[in-house]
């Protein structure tokens, strides 16, 4: 379930999957959350926020299912402070 298209955000902020360029970025905002957190995998449903050129921002769609139905949250939410 990965849509390739881009979502204008707030304040010039773009929200889109990720690419294989932004693997450095995305690494470094894994880092923010911990020194040992390392990309192990290129085919995840995550996003990252980018704002005139760069990458601000990043978070890993999860979705499963249940007995109940299906269940989704937000991991590795992070978004740089500068």
């Amino acid at each position: 379930m990965h849509d390739n298209a881009a979502m204008a955000g707030v304040g010039g902020t773009t929200i889109r999957p990720w690419e294989g360029r932004d693997r450095e970025h995305v690494q470094a905002l894994l880092k923010l959350l911990s020194q040992d957190a390392l990309v192990r995998s290129e085919d995840t449903p995550t996003y990252v926020a980018e704002r005139d050129g760069e990458v601000v921002g990043m978070v890993t769609l999860c979705v499963f299912r249940t007995l109940t139905g299906p269940k989704a949250y937000l991991d590795h939410l992070v978004v740089a402070s500068d």
